[in-house]
């Protein structure tokens, strides 16, 4: 079982394309958490979205820290996602879930990553794909060699990253932190201290994409295109939803990618 939980914050549109894709795609044995902080503007477009997916678990906000840890809680293995994710391509979490079993110096299994991936568009730079090797369809790669960078130098994102919640909850204690930036980047500052040995595994090709239109926290600059979670307020409240169709099976050069995507009237 691979237990995810989302950030979502005033972003319905791109929620609810997330959680269509996942339905879409995603197989095997996995549960979708959604960790909500909802202006009350977007609160009715949320409630259609709880509706529509009843099967998925939704949490309001109240202490980011304290949701954090309670979900890092007990055995299994877990993810975390941010709402502008999207599945491209079919994925069965067993699969996952046994590979993690049976490698226990993997440190995650990303979903984001793929050997298709040569720029960083956080950094708007060119990456190297990272010495490693194939087996079965799988990258294995040292996060902590000179050739891994960017992307492939950050193990612990929270941008569909798969962990053992057992180890990713030792880390996590041991960190202050109120909010999924703060989260991830003091994460990031503590996988410098790691020990040598740890690997890192992904499919040759992504499964899910980060599409950045926008940005939802000022805590920190992301790089993101400008379309305002008013709009897409303002979209979702005319009828329309993303058309996650158009990122099928889409060959992004990037994990966070401008994909033309388009939309369709429910």
């Amino acid at each position: 079982m691979i237990d995810f939980l989302v950030f979502s914050k005033n972003r319905p549109m791109q929620l609810h394309a997330l959680l269509t894709s996942t339905k879409k795609l995603a197989t095997g044995e996995y549960k979708i958490n959604v960790l909500y902080k909802y202006d009350e503007t977007y609160l009715p477009a949320l409630h259609q979205i709880m509706t529509e997916f009843s099967d998925v678990f939704f949490i309001k906000e109240t202490n980011f820290r304290t949701h954090v840890i309670d979900f890092l809680s007990g055995d299994g293995f877990c993810s975390f996602l941010v709402d502008d994710n999207l599945f491209k391509d079919c994925v069965d979490m067993n699969i996952i879930s046994q590979i993690m079993q049976n490698n226990p110096s993997l440190l995650c299994f990303s979903l984001r990553l793929g050997l298709h991936l040569n720029k960083c568009y956080t950094q708007n730079a060119a990456q190297r794909i990272p010495d490693g090797f194939t087996k079965a369809g799988v990258f294995i790669w040292d996060w902590q060699t000179a050739t891994a960078e960017h992307d492939w130098n950050y193990p612990l994102s929270v941008d569909g990253h798969i962990f053992r919640k057992k180890e990713l909850s030792v880390f996590s204690l041991l960190l202050a932190f109120e909010n999924p930036n703060q989260y991830e980047g003091s994460l990031h500052l503590l996988s410098k201290s790691f020990e040598i040995g740890h690997l890192c595994a992904c499919f040759t090709s992504a499964k899910i994409l980060n599409v950045p239109f926008n940005q939802v926290q000022n805590q920190c600059y992301n790089r993101h295109e400008g379309i305002s979670v008013e709009r897409m307020l303002e979209l979702w409240n005319s009828g329309l939803r993303l058309n996650v169709d158009d990122v099928l099976f889409i060959n992004n050069e990037s994990a966070h990618f401008v994909a033309k995507i388009g939309f369709s009237k429910v």
